[in-house]
């Protein structure tokens, strides 16, 4: 297992790149096998080498 963080600064921020109620994380989640959680302004993805580079490549590609 291998883990990625990404900040993202101010939750205003995390609120855009995540969607209105969550609907980006809860896409990516649904269609990449990585555990994603937020926490002061930082995005953690957790899991397999490459679900982990699928999920952060969506994810800096949004923001």
């Amino acid at each position: 297992m291998i883990e990625s963080t990404i900040s993202v600064g101010t939750a205003e921020n995390l609120v855009l790149l995540l969607g209105t109620q969550d609907q980006h994380l809860k896409q990516i989640r649904s269609t990449i096998p990585a555990n994603i959680s937020t926490r002061d302004g930082k995005i953690l993805v957790q899991g397999e080498e490459e679900a982990v580079l699928q999920a952060t490549a969506v994810l800096e590609e949004l923001r």
